[in-house]
This record gives C-alpha cells, sequence and structure tokens, in this order.
C-alpha cells in the first residue's frame, strides 16, 4: 500500500498524450486545482481531505 501527502506532482514530458494519458491529467489536474495537500492511497487521490476521510480509505484497502 502507498499513502502519499503533497503539494505538487511532477514527472517527465509526455509529447503527444493518447486519450487515455489525456483523461487521466485532467482528472489529476481537477483534484490538484482543489488545493493542498493532496493524499494519494493506492492510485486514488483526494484534494484536501479530512483526517477521517483518509482514514476510512486507508481502511478499505487493509481488510
Amino acid at each position: 500500500m502507498t499513502v502519499m501527502v503533497t503539494s505538487s506532482i511532477g514527472g517527465g514530458e509526455i509529447v503527444d498524450p493518447d486519450a487515455s494519458q489525456l483523461k487521466m491529467f485532467r482528472a489529476l489536474n481537477d483534484v490538484m486545482r482543489d488545493g493542498p495537500p493532496v493524499v494519494f492511497i493506492n492510485g486514488r487521490a483526494k484534494a484536501n481531505p479530512t483526517i477521517d476521510e483518509v482514514i476510512t480509505e486507508y481502511n478499505s484497502y487493509n481488510k
């Protein structure tokens, strides 16, 4: 399980993204636009979640 809290994200340059990459980038952009911190748990992300939301999401993967 991966849990990460961040206020920024980086990566390599993608010159010609395909449709699935564009969909992913748009979704990530929407989350990042909501403001820090952004919490990632197992590939899912939410901006500025409450501690209860983080615990619930984390626990859903540790059953």
